[in-house]
């Protein structure tokens, strides 16, 4: 065999399991895509790790679009999220703080029909024997998510989100319960009259 055959065949098989490696990266990202498609309510426990070594717990709901809210129990702390708020409550339920949303990585996860290629950003692909990771970065890589999957069910064990000034918050979910009945008065925000 001459020299020129046989680098041709190395190429010729790194690029062949390159592309199958692609394809099936694709395939499972796609699965995902699909499964969390399915799930328009969410609810469970979660697990806040802070970049300051603070932990946090509580209980959080989801309901597409847009809605998400996380009863902190172990610090007295409410979070609600709209479509273009980030809104903080006092334990009665009215407004003390709000910040916008801007393109956060949950508000994109929290659309009706999610897709990762309509993210405009980086996507990065990695497993382990339990779980996909898919590395999210913006453009600019000024912020970053990675969500973490279960392989069996496909369905949402953690996120983490790096914010613009590399501060990390890990949140990690138990006890989910997928499309039950989520009232909406559970996202009311109370104001109040000045």
């Amino acid at each position: 065999m001459t020299y020129r055959v046989l680098i041709l065949i190395i190429i010729i098989k790194f690029f062949s399991s390159f592309t199958v490696s692609a394809l099936n990266e694709k395939l499972i990202l796609e699965s995902i895509e699909d499964h969390w498609n399915t799930i328009n309510t969410m609810s469970g426990s979660f697990m806040q790790y802070n970049s300051d070594e603070t932990m946090s717990y509580g209980k959080f709901y989801l309901s597409k679009p847009f809605q998400s809210k996380f009863i902190y129990q172990n610090d007295n702390e409410t979070i609600v999220t709209t479509e273009t708020l980030i809104v903080l409550l006092d334990e009665e339920g009215f407004r003390v703080d709000s910040y916008p949303l801007f393109n956060s990585p949950i508000k994109k996860l929290l659309i009706n029909k999610f897709e990762f290629e309509n993210l405009n950003t980086n996507i990065n692909f990695n497993e382990d024997d339990s779980f996909y990771h898919i590395n999210i970065n913006d453009l600019d890589e000024k912020r970053a998510a990675i969500l973490s999957f279960y392989k069996d069910s496909l369905d949402l064990k953690k996120w983490e989100i790096v914010d613009e000034f590399d501060q990390s918050t890990v949140l990690e979910f138990t006890k989910i319960k997928k499309n039950i009945f989520i009232s909406p008065e559970t996202y009311k925000i109370r104001y109040k009259s000045n």
